[in-house]
């Protein structure tokens, strides 16, 4: 969770993952979108309860992360070259949810 964006060969990391399912398992990953809006962040921290400070602090970090985070087209591409082949891609508030089947 929130983590697929920092891995230095992301699509090395997914056909690791495909290798260590049980067949008919599923993998999910959650993470950020690249195209999550600062308006998007700003709602998403909101929904946070944060005191102001920390509010601020937190939008400022997430608005870095979304620099090293993917666009659909970019989990597709990477999924097509793995043994997944395919992925259910959803987008939820500022991240994407993607359901890889073995």
């Amino acid at each position: 969770r929130a983590a697929f964006k920092n891995f230095g060969d992301p699509v090395g990391s997914l056909r690791e993952m495909h290798r260590v399912l049980r067949p008919g398992g599923t993998a999910l990953i959650n993470d950020m979108r690249k195209d999550a809006t600062d308006v998007e962040i700003a709602r998403e921290v909101a929904g946070m309860d944060m005191g102001w400070l920390m509010a601020m602090s937190t939008r400022s970090i997430l608005r870095g992360l979304r620099k090293r985070a993917y666009t659909r087209a970019d989990f597709d591409r990477m999924i097509a070259q793995t043994p997944f082949g395919r992925a259910d891609v959803g987008a939820e508030g500022i991240g994407f949810s993607i359901k890889l089947a073995a």
